[in-house]
């Protein structure tokens, strides 16, 4: 049975049906990795299994989108559950850790997981999907995705996704204009989940990754060279990247001694090794930019020459500029005369590509030319700095930034 089924109409489901929705969703999952885990007793995990989406459901039908795929000869052949951002508040994960009964900690667990990926954006999650098996490979999957997606478009909202296996994620999904974003999410066992996302389309558009909140002033993901780059600002046919991870432990000078972002060995290291690590097609984009390398603003240490570079590091004033500005740049924090400790700390909270948390240099200097500032591992911008030599564990890693031609 491959063929397409040709009278399928997507619709709204209607609370009357939730229990032929909910079997279908147990033959769909039953089996699966991630609920095998959660209930490893498959007399316990049906229950618990039917109950949780009997939840899903009901946060699908009162809070978000519903949509059944349904013929007129064979009935619903499946169902697909979105739902906005925070739909699933303290109420419902309550009522998980009530039917969950002895599986609660692993709900919890996974929902703490989840929700550790959740972008930072405003976007409708496309919770679950299911197909019955009579349905499957005959296109219900592919109409459920893109009749949803096609609204989200018009209204100009993102989705975004869990796929529970590298085969819908470069499959079904991939087609409807989903990209990855970030880590696979690895739970025990082996257990893993892809988190996808998708913005917004219209015809001929390629799609990226995903977009930050509009309050912390950023644009959009994108891959480049073998890496993934947040889009910071985009003038003039130009893009300013920055990478969206600690891309490598490496100090920002290789002995302990007063020197700045124009003499430091980080510099020399990120403008020849570590650019030749790109293609000559990639090189080709690369601009050379001249740099202003100004004082440290709280402590007025000489930030050394103005530089011209392809590959480089942000200052004090680009991360306030691009990664959310408070104010105490330049009033200073009546807290603490080391940090700027804000609400931005969030997004500038960074990992390595081990998934580490790592702080990450920034070329200004620090209170005195031994120091370089950087940001911490909570996200506070250490304006007073850190060690230049500074090389241990989750100290000292460099976030490369460039400006590339579009």
């Amino acid at each position: 049975m491959s063929q397409t089924i040709k009278d399928l109409t997507i619709r709204l489901a209607n609370k009357d049906e939730t229990e032929e929705i909910v079997e279908i969703m147990a033959i769909n999952f039953m089996d699966a990795e991630f609920t095998a885990w959660l209930a490893e007793n498959v007399d316990e995990r049906i229950k618990v299994l039917k109950d949780y989406f009997r939840l899903l459901i009901r946060v699908g039908l009162n809070k978000g989108t519903l949509n059944v795929a349904d013929c007129e000869d064979l009935g619903v052949l499946g169902a697909a559950i979105w739902y906005p951002k925070g739909s699933m508040g303290e109420e419902e994960n309550d009522e998980i850790m009530r039917f969950a009964g002895s599986h609660a900690p692993r709900f919890q667990m996974l929902g703490d997981t989840l929700e550790e990926h959740y972008p930072p954006a405003m976007y409708e999650h496309l919770a679950l999907i299911c197909v019955h098996p009579k349905a499957q490979g005959r296109g219900a999957g592919g109409k459920l995705i893109s009749h949803r997606l096609n609204e989200l478009d018009k209204i100009g909202m993102p989705a975004y996704l869990e796929a529970t296996t590298r085969q819908s994620a470069r499959g079904a999904y991939e087609r409807a204009g989903f990209q990855p974003v970030g880590d696979p999410i690895r739970l025990p066992r082996g257990v893993q989940a892809f988190p996808m996302w998708r913005n917004p389309q219209t015809p001929g558009e390629t799609p990226v990754a995903y977009t930050l909140e509009d309050e912390y002033d950023t644009g959009k993901v994108m891959q480049f060279g073998n890496n993934r780059w947040w889009v910071l600002n985009v003038q003039d046919g130009k893009a300013l990247l920055l990478c969206d991870h600690v891309l490598e432990k490496h100090c920002y000078h290789d002995k302990y001694e007063a020197v700045t972002w124009a003499d430091c060995s980080l510099r020399h290291y990120m403008n020849n090794e570590f650019y030749n690590t790109f293609s000559d097609a990639d090189k080709s984009r690369i601009l050379e930019t001249k740099l202003l390398n100004m004082n440290n603003p709280w402590f007025g240490t000489n930030g050394g020459r103005d530089t011209e570079d392809k590959i480089f590091i942000l200052s004090i004033h680009e991360v306030v500029t691009y990664l959310g500005n408070s104010g105490q740049l330049n009033n200073r924090n009546p807290d603490s005369k080391f940090f700027i400790n804000d609400s931005y700390n969030g997004i500038r909270k960074a990992v390595s590509d081990d998934n580490l948390p790592s702080s990450w240099w920034l070329r200004t200097p620090g209170n005195n030319p031994n120091f370089a500032s950087c940001v911490t591992v909570e996200g506070r911008i250490a304006v007073s700095g850190d060690f230049v030599n500074r090389d241990y564990f989750f100290v000292g890693g460099f976030r490369p930034a460039m400006w590339i031609s579009l």
